[in-house]
């Protein structure tokens, strides 16, 4: 079904139902992940291409810029459906004293972010471009993307203004959708974090 501006996929929490939908099992399918595996990481993913989707972005000739990527599947799936990818991560060095290059979240290489294969090996190195990028620090040349992403990113900019500073630096870009999924907690915010950080779920923001 074609979606109209009344049916387009807009900001919400992490849902069993959502995930559970027949569009966002078959995102799970296409990045790789078995049908009914229900983890908010693979509701953050499927929303993401969802909303590209919907809105004519996934396709030849358009221009995408994804932050902290890591080893997610998204940049292969976009690339295989037809857009270009300008891929972020932290820089290595600093990468590594953060732990994400021994968990492997780290983007050390294109390969790395297409090891499901699920983009054409040269069509990948063709659509995407690996950069190494500070998210506190944005370099002034990643500015012209019709789309911007990040999944799970925003809590990790050192503080709460750090993530809003970044989210209010592209309302005043070119790009025409921005999402970024940041967890969201249900406890007040009196709970000390320690026991916050164990029931928290994830929102997405378009």
């Amino acid at each position: 079904m074609e979606s109209t501006p009344e049916t387009l996929l807009r900001s919400g929490i992490c849902s069993q139902q959502q995930l559970e939908s027949k569009e966002f099992q078959d995102w799970a399918e296409l990045l790789g992940e078995y049908r009914n595996h229900l983890h908010r990481k693979i509701w953050e993913w499927c929303f993401v291409a969802q909303a590209l989707f919907e809105r004519g972005l996934l396709e030849s000739g358009k221009s995408g810029l994804g932050f902290a990527v890591g080893q997610e599947p998204l940049s292969a799936l976009f690339c295989s459906l037809g857009a270009s990818i300008c891929a972020t991560d932290l820089f290595p060095d600093v990468a590594k004293q953060r732990g994400w290059v021994e968990s492997n979240q780290h983007a050390s290489s294109l390969e790395s972010m297409n090891s499901r294969g699920i983009c054409d090996r040269n069509l990948f190195r063709q659509r995407c471009s690996l950069q190494f990028a500070d998210m506190n620090h944005i370099p002034d040349d990643l500015r012209e993307f019709e789309f911007v992403w990040s999944s799970c990113a925003l809590e990790h900019l050192g503080s709460l203004e750090h993530g809003f500073s970044f989210e209010m630096r592209w309302t005043v870009s070119s790009a025409e959708v921005l999402l970024f999924t940041p967890p969201i907690s249900t406890f007040p915010q009196t709970t000390p974090p320690s026991a916050r950080a164990k029931r928290c779920f994830t929102a997405a923001g378009i």
